[in-house]
């Protein structure tokens, strides 16, 4: 659909032209195109800490938060070569 209203723009653009040099006339042409589209890409940076005295307790903590945010991602079905994971840091206070 956006190709079609591109390529609809387009030709007013360039015919408009042809038609102003060709007559020396002036011709005004005006129009507006909405178009609804699903999305295809989301980008959601989650980040979850944990602040704990031991550091095993801290991840297995962050841990299993994190993978009921992955439970929660895989209610709508999105395949999983399609989501992105990285970086753990562990930071002493």
């Amino acid at each position: 659909m956006k190709k079609i209203v591109s390529l609809f723009l387009i030709s007013v653009v360039l015919f408009g032209n042809c038609a102003i040099a060709q007559s020396g006339r002036v011709l005004t042409v005006s129009g507006e195109a909405k178009v609804e589209v699903p999305p295809d890409f989301v980008r959601l940076v989650i980040l979850i800490t944990a602040n704990d005295n031991k550091v095993d307790d801290a991840k297995d903590d962050v841990d299993s938060r994190t993978r009921r945010v992955i439970d929660a991602i895989e209610l709508f079905d999105i395949e999983k070569t399609d989501l992105m994971f990285s970086g753990v840091a562990v930071r002493r206070n």
